[in-house]
């Protein structure tokens, strides 16, 4: 959703109808703030939330069967915002009033809040593993910009072959508590890496109006025949020594709407994994930049890539935006990684002008340059693909 030609106008609006809202919840407060001037009262957190927390394990030479699992927690504190709420209801109030449905006025009640959330920077979070009986205790976290913290961690005496780890996160002083689990992803085996929107998503991101009706007003729903692909590559890609793929989901969406994606990829079918999204928010300053998706996901990628070089790869994606030419991108730049296959789903009636162009064979031709005959596919249906032996190297 490009919504940046509104911003200004937006903010400036919002600015002169409401009274100064916390630091928090505006930038100029924020920024006054990271100076040393405290202009407003710091609200309360009432939500926090664990994007993911990734581990590598290293064998304990003095403990057997043991290893020590290090990795990064990435979790967000945040407030309902009034502020968010005004902007959010003005900037899409067209939108809003073609709700009519009963399917779309739960949705949207359901999906509204996350865009009334905003992140608190300056919030303490506490961080407790659970390992075996002990609990392992990282206090004092403080989150920075839109309320997200990346917090580095260790924890040892953790079984070999575990792929998880209990964890809780939660306000400093109490609140905001959350449980998820620390994802160990070993040296070698599989990672999938998949865009969602228009991928595994309907979205129609050629179509900026049906993009914001599929993200606001209609309940989510799958691409044609992806839960089962999906299904069949975590079962067809296991393996008894390195487990079960490790599923990377990279888009471009903001990050406010990780829960309601989380809850469609859980509610559909689709394998568990982590989710990677864009940093940014509806009513902060910065947002008039746009989500930088194509630089988001090559970050993404290549940190995943750097941490787990020798794993095996597949990549999944879509014609809408950039996806070919990123995977592309991504085959040249890690020659020595084994990259299997590409998967790019061909997008069809959302603008069948644009459609043309992105599905045209001179585009994948393009993009693909230098990546060997049958590497990187572009398909209409992932029925195409239910043959495919990814691990003999046949893509289809």
């Amino acid at each position: 959703m490009h919504t940046a030609p509104l911003l200004l106008p937006l903010l400036a609006l919002v600015a002169a109808m409401f009274p100064a809202p916390v630091a928090a919840e505006w930038g100029p407060g924020v920024w006054l703030q990271k100076a040393g001037i405290p202009l407003f009262a710091k609200p309360v957190v009432q939500n926090v939330t664990l994007f993911r927390a990734l581990a590598s394990p290293v064998p304990d030479a003095a403990h057997p069967g043991l290893c020590t699992v290090s990795g990064e927690i990435i979790a967000r504190a945040s407030h309902r915002s009034s502020v968010a709420e005004k902007a959010v209801n003005l900037l899409f109030k067209d939108v809003i009033a073609n709700i009519k449905a009963s399917d779309q006025v739960q949705h949207w009640n359901f999906v509204k809040e996350f865009f009334f959330a905003h992140g608190n920077p300056h919030s303490d979070l506490d961080f407790y593993a659970q390992v075996g009986s002990a609990n392992i205790h990282i206090p004092g976290v403080q989150t920075g910009e839109h309320g997200i913290t990346h917090t580095p961690f260790s924890l040892p005496f953790v079984p070999c072959d575990a792929s998880e780890v209990p964890l809780t996160v939660k306000q400093a002083d109490g609140h905001g508590f959350e449980k998820s689990v620390v994802r160990i992803v070993g040296e070698t085996g599989y990672t999938i890496i998949s865009d969602i929107d228009d991928t595994m998503k309907v979205t129609e991101v050629l179509n900026k109006g049906k993009a914001i009706e599929n993200t606001l007003l209609n309940p989510f729903r799958p691409t044609v025949n992806h839960v089962p692909f999906y299904e069949m590559l975590n079962s067809k890609l296991a393996s008894p020594t390195t487990g079960s793929p490790f599923f990377a989901y990279v888009s471009g969406s903001p990050h406010i709407l990780y829960t309601p994606l989380r809850e469609f990829l859980a509610d559909k079918g689709f394998p568990a994994g982590e989710v990677y999204l864009s940093v940014f928010g509806v009513v902060d300053m910065d947002l008039w930049k746009g989500p930088q998706t194509q630089a988001h996901k090559f970050t993404s990628i290549r940190s995943i890539m750097k941490a787990y070089p020798k794993r095996s790869y597949v990549l999944i994606g879509d014609s809408g935006e950039l996806d070919a030419e990123t995977y592309g991108i991504m085959y040249r730049e890690f020659p020595d990684v084994d990259i299997k296959c590409i998967y790019i789903r061909k997008v069809h009636g959302g603008n069948p002008t644009l459609e043309l162009v992105k599905n045209s064979d001179e585009r994948f031709k393009a993009a693909w340059a230098g990546i060997p005959e049958g590497k990187a596919v572009a398909f209409d249906d992932p029925e195409e693909l239910f043959g495919a032996d990814i691990p003999s190297g046949k893509c289809f």
